[in-house]
């Protein structure tokens, strides 16, 4: 992928003598790629601290300490310089953001040995990642789950509501309302024994016999109709051809960043019952927020109410004029942020989250947010994607080439020990990662990959996951550790320069 360019950087480097990129360039490039990742990872991050991601977040923690330990020990007792294990260290865990901290942390404590960051870094990053992805591997090849969810990763099933279930007992009836927020799905359309359609939200309760449609993810959709009644049989088309399922883009301001709850669209005789964000299917419950570039599918009961296009936008044009008014006023915030410094006891220079850390702290807060009054902090999905390939791009081919010509003397004099330091760094990480998993009783192998791509923040190894396993657990368990993991080695990794000082 883009980390290429890393190593060109390095070879460039290493074989023209003074060869060399601006280093404002470098770190404008590192500004807006953490950036862009906060916001896109913000609101996922938050709602999965409500949930099971605390105990993911702290099996997270016992790997980066026992990682952050590992390296004090082979400083200390390895007699390794601390700026070559740093960037072992950001290397071992593929983290730009952490790669750009390190080098910060270094300007600022005058050290003039920044380069050998960069060359850890580019000698651990390769061997990294083929760590995980065996770990990855090893994992799809025991795991005990059968099977593999195939095709879109929404289902869509035709319940027929039942008041009693297979033992005689009464089921109490359900409203759409209360199925959604009890099991995770979306209820768009029924049709009563009578043969009266309406949308599933304006039904009131559902009475025996009325058929509904659920949309949601596989295993929501089965409680679903485990609770309802049973899957219909016929047709669903058939029997709901009084409707019209229309696309439409999320191109309007006015409604980007509100929930669908406070849109309200059952109102106008529309029913929202899927978004598509990016390569990713959502279930279109209340509380989710719509952002621009997002395509929702729309249900509407005939005929379609006028200027329903207009309330989304519906212009692929619009998307491409994004606000960079607010992208630059979250940018300020975040390097202001960054520039706060904290004292830490017993080390001389205070620590910084600096142009990594402030950023991205600022962004995930933001794309929380959402909105503040007329100010949208979100982006549209391909233009944060373009924006943080161009970040990302910028910054790595500053720091390849700046430090390519330490290479080939690092590799000569040290490469065999460092590299088996990288390799035994990742492999314990991983291990005490899983192993802390384990006892919190985390057993699902697709939300294990994911999370193991999220300790590495490594897109290269996410997507390896999500072919090979159900892409919405990995997706899910990468978005629960990632943000966390990025904070937590921007943080680490200037304990780790600070110990040159000691």
């Amino acid at each position: 992928g883009v980390a290429a360019v890393l190593f060109v950087g390095l070879g460039c480097g290493a074989l023209f003598s003074g060869f060399s990129l601006p280093v404002e360039l470098q770190n404008l490039g590192l500004v807006v790629f953490v950036y862009g990742v906060g916001l896109q990872t913000g609101p996922g991050f938050f709602a999965c601290l409500k949930k099971e991601g605390l105990r993911q977040n702290a099996a997270l923690a016992v790997a980066l300490l026992g990682a952050f330990g590992f390296c004090a020990l082979a400083i200390r007792f390895g007699h390794q310089a601390p700026e070559t294990v740093a960037g072992l260290f950001c290397g071992a865990l593929t983290n730009t953001p952490a790669l750009g901290a390190a080098t910060e942390a270094a300007h600022h404590a005058g050290g003039g040995n920044g380069e050998r960051i960069v060359v850890g870094y580019g000698i651990a990053y390769p061997f990294a990642i083929a760590v995980v992805i065996l770990f990855i591997q090893f994992l799809v090849a025991r795991r005990k789950e059968t099977g593999k969810a195939a095709g879109r990763l929404l289902q869509s099933r035709l319940i027929r509501v039942e008041h009693e279930n297979g033992n005689g007992a009464t089921r109490s009836p359900w409203t759409a309302a209360e199925v959604e927020t009890a099991f995770g799905v979306r209820l768009t359309r029924c049709r009563t024994p009578d043969g009266k359609t309406w949308l599933a939200a304006e039904a009131g309760a559902l009475g025996t016999g009325t058929l509904v449609l659920a949309v949601g993810p596989a295993a929501c959709v089965e409680a679903a109709v485990a609770a309802l009644g049973a899957v219909h049989e016929s047709s669903w088309p058939a029997a709901m051809e009084e409707f019209d399922i229309r696309d439409y883009h999320v191109s309007n301001r006015e409604v980007c960043g509100r929930s669908l709850a406070e849109l309200n669209f059952e109102a106008e005789g529309a029913t929202v019952s899927r978004i598509r964000r990016g390569d990713v299917d959502m279930a279109a419950r209340g509380e989710l927020a719509l952002h621009p570039g997002d395509q929702v599918r729309v249900v509407v009961q005939r005929p379609a109410p006028a200027g329903l296009a207009g309330r989304f936008g519906n212009s692929i044009a619009a998307l491409s004029e994004t606000s960079f008014l607010s992208f630059a006023l979250g940018i300020l915030l975040g390097l202001a942020i960054g520039e706060i410094p904290f004292p830490v006891p017993g080390i001389h220079e205070p620590i910084r989250l600096g142009m990594a850390g402030g950023p991205l702290v600022a962004a995930l807060v933001l794309g929380r947010l959402r909105r503040s009054g007329p100010l949208v902090w979100t982006l549209p999905y391909s233009v944060n994607l373009a924006v943080r390939n161009f970040g990302i791009l910028l910054f790595l081919a500053g720091v390849g080439a700046n430090a390519g010509g330490r290479l080939v003397p690092a590799l000569k004099a040290e490469g065999p020990l460092l590299i088996v330091l990288a390799v035994s760094l990742t492999v314990l990480t991983h291990l005490l990662f899983l192993g802390a998993l384990f006892l919190l009783r985390e057993r699902r192998t697709a939300t294990l990959a994911g999370l193991l791509a999220g300790l590495q923040t490594q897109p290269a190894a996410l997507s390896y996951a999500a072919g090979r396993l159900e892409p919405e657990e990995v997706q899910l368990g990468y978005a629960a550790v990632y943000p966390l993991a990025t904070m937590g080695k921007i943080v680490l990794v200037q304990f780790l320069i600070s110990l040159s000082g000691s």
